[in-house]
């Protein structure tokens, strides 16, 4: 059984490949986009019939927005499904995450509009992802 860290670690490496994009494991000290954060958002524990977690990670898209347009252009091609740029299609591509999970999907997307961190805006979104034998 993998620990949150190992997931949370494999889920950033899986998106090493796209050009451009910071992924990290944890939420980092200084935002320099654009970048992602993985993390967890809730496990069930014991809700399986053979005692494995099932868990929903997510990643956290963050865009710098210093022109709307380019930041939208930039997340649009972040989140589509297929592509050089996409985050899920670079997750799911290996649905092991090198062996830490049984299993994992990309199961969602939602944009969540502009946040401000530290005086920044960003344009954000976040990848909601079903995983199986954590």
């Amino acid at each position: 059984m993998s620990t949150i860290a190992e997931v949370r670690e494999a889920l950033a490496a899986a998106q090493a490949s796209i050009p451009g994009v910071t992924a990290h494991a944890y939420f980092p000290g200084q935002l320099v986009g654009p970048l992602t954060v993985a993390g967890r958002s809730r496990t069930s524990y014991g809700a399986d019939f053979d005692g494995d977690l099932d868990s929903t990670y997510v990643v956290r898209v963050y865009v710098p927005l210093a022109d709307f347009r380019t930041a939208q252009q930039t997340l649009d091609a972040l989140l589509a499904q297929s592509g050089p740029q996409s985050l899920p299609a670079a997750i799911e591509a290996d649905g092991t995450l090198g062996g830490v999970v049984q299993f994992l999907s990309v199961d969602s997307c939602q944009e969540e509009g502009v946040t401000e961190i530290d005086s920044l805006k960003w344009l954000t979104a976040t990848l909601s992802i079903s995983i199986g034998n954590v």
